[in-house]
């Protein structure tokens, strides 16, 4: 019974760094690149609106991140139908694949005008493109390969999801008369630490750039450096996605010692 319980507490500190991180990286990529690049909603709604105030070169841009995003749901899902039929784990290889695109992202420049105020789509430079398209992709796989915690769905990136997940859970809780009422309680606050690990990523993120932009980092004309100071707590989202990729192929060895026991 204690092992079943510490394997679930385990699925859930994993469901709640990935969630840290979907928040982390959702705004850093709206504050640092003008994208919504795990949550295509937003840019929907901008490519059409662009396209009605014929700003076709901006509606271009947020059509090419939603593009990004469809081939990278494309691809998560041919990795899990390969290693499916091998009877392998997939998700230790889209978390490293993950992990290498956050890396490449550290070492992309940030450009920025006037202090906070960010270049709009028709001023981008193909570095902001490029950012927006790995970061696409990084939102496409953690949609697309983690959708259970414990038996039930989430997702780690799209909120408005676990929110109604989580009243669910306590409004079947509440008309359950049985002993799965319980269990429905524990799913809904699961779902809230989920949401306010979510909102912790964004927290996290946007102090480290109000920190930066009142020492007055971003420039006109930044160096290297200056250009990619606002990548490096990027580091942390990939410490964390690393420490899930660890647990997550100690749980397959260990499984696989158990069957050839």
């Amino acid at each position: 019974m204690i092992k079943k319980y510490d394997k679930k507490l385990t699925v859930l500190i994993l469901a709640l760094l990935l969630s840290f991180c979907g928040g982390f990286l959702e705004i850093y990529s709206l504050v640092c690149k003008g994208r919504f690049a795990l949550m295509q909603t937003g840019n929907l709604i901008y490519t059409f609106t662009s396209l009605i105030s014929s700003n076709f070169y901006e509606a271009l841009v947020y059509l090419l991140t939603i593009v990004s995003f469809i081939l990278g749901l494309f691809f998560s899902n041919f990795i899990e139908y390969k290693y499916s039929k091998k009877e392998k784990d997939f998700h230790v290889i889209e978390l490293i694949l993950i992990e290498v695109l956050i890396l490449i992202n550290i070492f992309i420049p940030t450009e920025f005008i006037q202090n906070d105020n960010i270049l709009e789509a028709n001023s981008l430079s193909i570095y902001n493109i490029i950012s927006d398209i790995l970061l696409s992709l990084i939102g496409a796989m953690l949609l697309e390969s983690f959708k259970k915690i414990n038996s039930h769905n989430f997702t780690s990136t799209m909120m408005t999801a676990n929110l109604d997940r989580m009243v669910h859970s306590f409004f079947v809780s509440y008309i359950k008369k049985d002993k799965d009422k319980n269990e429905e309680r524990i799913y809904g606050f699961e779902y809230i630490f989920i949401i306010l690990s979510f909102g912790l990523g964004i927290i996290s993120y946007f102090c480290y750039f109000y920190f930066l932009n009142k020492a007055n980092y971003f420039k006109i004309d930044a160096n290297y450096f200056e250009s990619i100071l606002a990548n490096l707590l990027l580091i942390l989202p990939l410490i964390f996605i690393l420490i899930i990729t660890i647990v997550r192929y100690f749980q397959i060895k260990s499984k696989k010692i158990k069957l050839e026991d």
